[in-house]
């Protein structure tokens, strides 16, 4: 079927109405055409005021998805260098066995955003409904959009500012049927992507492998483990062992994540991220890396976060740094690769 590319809300009801127009006869003369303002009279559960304080710097919503033919998946629509006049949007799509497919940040205004998204709710069916999505139970505005050939609904909140809590539509092409649902399950800051393919962190990891890090902080000392069991294209299979300064080793039940979440434990903020190659000497030799360097301030605190991934073994981290700085006194704590080895 024809994906849509994740940028807004009006380019999802687009899909709908777009295919139904085309059946359409050309419009019989009519004295006075309905002025265009009239899609004001759609009251939206925010303002671009609370948009923008709601998101910051930028916003990262993740969704699950269903399509037709059982299908699943998971999609992340995200916001960034958020200002008056607008913001960059891009998106990410990926479907249960296939690759994801990324979009590039585009930037976009306001006036567009909601503007578009206005007029295309203008002839919604409206209702109050109590809605369950993975993020949690919200009483939402659900709006209904009906055309030939299929229907889309969206579901909004006062407390997810600027985009839906869930979307849903089908739309018959002859015999066939093209269904698609995204609900939301989270809302987290943008964070940096993984300079790897979930192909090729799939091939680097697919017999297995175990990572042992050693830790060192102004507590002590200590070692963390990743043990990966299985890899495919839609994600990874691990398990974590941890221990501090002698104490028995902790470890953690069985987790099965995507690539975009595992990938988040080793990632850093997006906004105040400088990117870098470096090389560095490591029990992998010497290895040319990636550095994620953040840094950011709030009042009275400043936070520095450096991250070193080796650029030709991909999935994998061989140092990282954090430094908290209160005033004039300073908390640090590093984590070092000590040991990688492919296999269960």
């Amino acid at each position: 079927m024809n994906r849509f590319c994740l940028v807004s809300a009006s380019a999802l009801l687009a899909l709908l109405t777009v295919p139904a127009l085309a059946d359409i006869p050309p419009p019989k003369p009519k004295p006075e055409p309905k002025p265009e303002e009239k899609t004001a009279e759609v009251e939206l559960p925010w303002t671009v005021d609370e948009i923008r304080e709601a998101w910051g710097k930028g916003r990262s919503f993740l969704y699950d998805m269903e399509v037709e033919d059982n299908g699943k998946g998971w999609a992340r629509f995200e916001t960034e260098d958020v200002t008056e006049k607008g913001f960059k949007r891009s998106g990410i799509m990926c479907e249960k066995g296939k690759a994801e497919k990324r979009q590039s940040p585009g930037e976009t205004t306001w006036e567009r955003h909601l503007g578009e998204l206005k007029s295309m709710l203008k002839t919604a069916e409206k209702a109050e409904v109590e809605l369950t999505v993975p993020y949690m139970t919200l009483t939402c505005v659900q709006y209904t959009i009906k055309r030939e050939g299929g229907w889309q609904k969206l579901w909004l909140h006062s407390g997810v500012p600027g985009l839906f809590v869930q979307m849903e539509r089908e739309f018959k092409r002859g015999e066939k049927v093209d269904y698609e649902k995204l609900s939301l399950r989270a809302m987290e800051e943008p964070s940096m992507l993984a300079p790897w393919t979930a192909d090729k962190l799939a091939e680097h990891f697919k017999d297995g492998a175990t990572l042992k890090f050693t830790s060192k902080s102004d507590d002590g000392q200590g070692r963390f483990e990743v043990a990966i069991s299985a890899a495919d294209i839609d994600g990874v299979t691990y398990t974590t062992l941890e221990a501090h300064d002698g104490q028995e080793p902790t470890t953690g039940e069985a987790r099965t994540e995507t690539w975009d979440a595992f990938f988040r434990h080793m990632s850093t903020p997006r906004h105040g991220t400088k990117t870098s190659e470096e090389t560095l000497k490591t029990v992998l030799g010497e290895t040319n890396c990636i550095l994620f360097h953040h840094e950011s301030a709030k009042e009275d605190m400043k936070l520095s976060q450096k991250v070193w991934l080796a650029k030709d073994k991909p999935g994998v981290l061989v140092r990282m740094e954090q430094t908290v700085t209160t005033g004039d006194k300073a908390q640090s704590f590093v984590l070092e690769l000590a040991e990688f080895k492919k296999g269960k």
